[in-house]
């Protein structure tokens, strides 16, 4: 498939929230009775909040955010605290749940969980101390990180994607194959990446991902390490929230290829940095209702933009999966310096599917738009005989997307498959070639006559259509 998400964003402001603080609340979201703001507990204790939670009623759709008040945090949600939910969809009321990591710093720690419905904003703080009741410092193997763990979601082994043709499409394009291998934590240690042309492998990624040194993933990649190539390598630096920081690709020239990553404090990105040689450039990001809405991207050539991109979304959840699906259609939202002609993602794109570019979409991409196309026969531009008009003839299809992505769902929740149709026309196409007498290169008489073609109609004869299917395996 082709992909729509280029790098090309328009800023598309969000509306904001006055802080309103005082009493239990505001006009568009209340507290219950009696509820305090602020907790402090023990480094072992992973419970922010009593077991009833925190509860609260909206006036409107609200959203619970994380922020880590260290000064030197920057980007992301704290990887030691969660909310659970984080947001709602309609007024009504509500309990969450603050949930935390076991604290083996040794140091104290403290974030800020916002809630904001409407014009209203609400901050409850979380203290958790370095040390034990006891004053002891827990065992950083004890460590129970808020972040869910891939083992608390679905882990995905194998992505297949096959086209089911219409009889009359004779044309054949390209399929991929994504496997990904896991260690005894379920953490992606290695995936690869087969593309296919009718049964025929014609390129191919494997990606390795080495965890060993803390706040770093080593990666190399290959097309095959079995055939005594030298790999890419490359380091990947992540922030508190484990989203990735820093990042410098190998490219053909010497200079490498240096992106830097920010996010707000949902862990959203909102700003791509990067620089090659004399080049350089950003790309920000902006969002609605949690799923990406438009941005701007500023390069050599100046800066230009789009938005209206959450029309592109729909209302399922995007947070069951341990990697990103939106990643197989949004190809091209991070620029990797390169001009990827491959039905590959990117880098920096499989980083994102491997959820390491902050939280992404809220929820499931629905609309994708794979553009039009056709495929014909060979253009004449001589003829071996001169003074003849000759009547050809050939067929070939037109394509166009519907551009409606269609999910179907296990028992569970998981993805089952992503379908998507392409409409076929059949074209019969006929047309004279019209030959004169003068040589093309009279110096080299064998190759033929100039001619023209004329009298051209285009008939379609046949409709139908190629359905691609994304079929998810789990472990």
């Amino acid at each position: 498939m082709k992909r729509i998400f280029a790098f090309l964003f328009a800023a598309a402001a969000l509306a904001g929230c006055s802080d309103d603080n005082g009493g239990d609340g505001g006009k568009d979201i209340q507290l219950a009775p009696g509820t305090p703001k602020d907790y402090t507990i023990f480094a072992d204790e992973t419970s922010g909040t009593p077991s009833e939670g925190i509860s609260f009623t909206t006036t409107g759709p609200w959203r619970a955010t994380v922020a880590e008040t260290r000064a030197e945090v920057s980007g992301g949600s704290p990887s030691w605290v969660t909310v659970s939910p984080d947001h709602g969809d309609a007024a009504g009321d509500y309990t969450i749940t603050i949930g935390l990591g076991v604290n083996a710093t040794g140091k104290d720690r403290r974030a800020t969980i916002t809630i904001e419905c409407g014009s209203t904003k609400i901050t409850i703080t979380v203290e958790q101390k370095g040390t034990t009741e006891e004053g002891e410092v827990p065992d950083e193997d004890d460590d129970d990180p808020a972040v869910p763990e891939p083992s608390v979601r679905k882990l995905v082994s194998r992505i297949d994607q096959t086209i089911d043709y219409w009889s009359g499409c004779e044309d054949r394009f390209d399929t991929d194959t994504y496997v990904f291998k896991y260690d005894d934590r379920d953490r992606i240690v290695e995936y690869s990446i087969e593309v296919d042309r009718d049964g025929s492998v014609s390129d191919r990624r494997v990606c390795r991902l080495d965890y060993s040194v803390a706040d770093e993933i080593r990666i190399e990649e290959a097309y095959d390490f079995s055939d005594g190539g030298m790999p890419e390598r490359y380091t990947v630096s992540l922030n508190d929230a484990g989203y990735v920081r820093h990042v410098e690709l190998p490219t053909a020239i010497s200079t490498p290829f240096v992106c830097d990553f920010g996010y707000d404090d949902a862990g959203r990105l909102i700003r791509q940095e990067w620089s090659a040689g004399y080049s350089s450039g950003w790309t920000t990001f902006d969002y609605t209702d949690g799923v990406v809405s438009g941005g701007t991207v500023c390069d050599d050539e100046g800066e230009n933009s789009a938005d209206g991109f959450e029309r592109y979304f729909g209302d399922v959840k995007n947070d069951l999966l341990n990697i990103d699906p939106n990643a197989l259609f949004m190809g091209g939202l991070l620029y990797d310096g390169t001009e990827n002609y491959s039905d590959i993602l990117g880098p920096l794109d499989r980083l994102a599917l491997l959820r390491l570019v902050g939280r992404g979409s809220d929820r499931y991409v629905v609309r994708y738009d794979g553009g039009d196309e056709s495929v014909s026969g060979d253009e004449m531009g001589s003829w071996p005989e001169p003074n003849v008009t000759v009547h050809q003839s050939s067929e070939y299809c037109e394509y166009e997307w519907d551009e409606t992505l269609r999910y179907a769902f296990n028992d569970d929740g998981s993805i089952a498959t992503v379908s998507q149709e392409e409409l076929c026309t059949r074209i019969r196409y006929e047309y004279d070639i019209v030959v004169g007498d003068e040589l093309v290169n009279p110096d080299y008489p064998e190759g033929g006559y100039k001619c023209t073609i004329a009298n051209e109609t285009r008939t379609p004869v046949g409709k139908g259509t190629n359905t691609y299917i994304y079929t998810f395996t789990y472990r």
